[in-house]
């Protein structure tokens, strides 16, 4: 699998150990908390909302934060997908909601247009906060995907 030349190769290419404000590893452990895949595809919305929420209170953005319908109506999608628009402050997903997706487009909204950078910040980010989900990923490439 060729990726485009900024993207990392792999997951372990960007693996390592990231320094995160306080504030953003506060928000992330409630996250966890609020348990973000159970629910119905409104419910787990409202989690991403609120975490955006908090992302946009610790960092000073202001970021909206966009579901794809298919999702808010529990419609089943093969994998998720994202979208980051800078110049206008939105994230978007698609498919499938996925936390890390997710936290891929902020780490857009955070370090710009390097896929290398936003893949840095988001896996490091999942895999502290969430180290039994993380460890049941399978890598392609730079993705990480459920095994199931």
């Amino acid at each position: 699998m060729t990726q485009p030349e900024n993207y990392p190769q792999t997951v372990e290419e960007v693996i390592c150990d990231v320094t995160y404000r306080r504030s953003v590893l506060r928000a992330m452990r409630q996250f966890k908390n609020m348990k973000p895949w159970r629910g119905s595809g409104i419910e787990r919305a409202a989690k991403l909302m609120w975490l955006n929420e908090q992302f946009c209170s610790i960092y000073g953005k202001d970021v909206t934060l966009s579901f794809e319908p298919r999702i808010l109506m529990d419609m089943e999608a093969a994998s998720g997908n994202g979208f980051c628009y800078l110049e206008n402050g939105v994230i978007e997903l698609v498919g499938k909601l996925s936390v890390i997706t997710f936290l891929h487009e902020w780490g857009h909204m955070l370090k710009g247009r390097s896929e290398h950078e936003a893949c840095k910040w988001s896996l490091n980010l999942f895999r502290q906060i969430f180290p039994v989900q993380y460890s049941r990923l399978n890598a392609e490439g730079h993705i990480l995907r459920s095994a199931a």
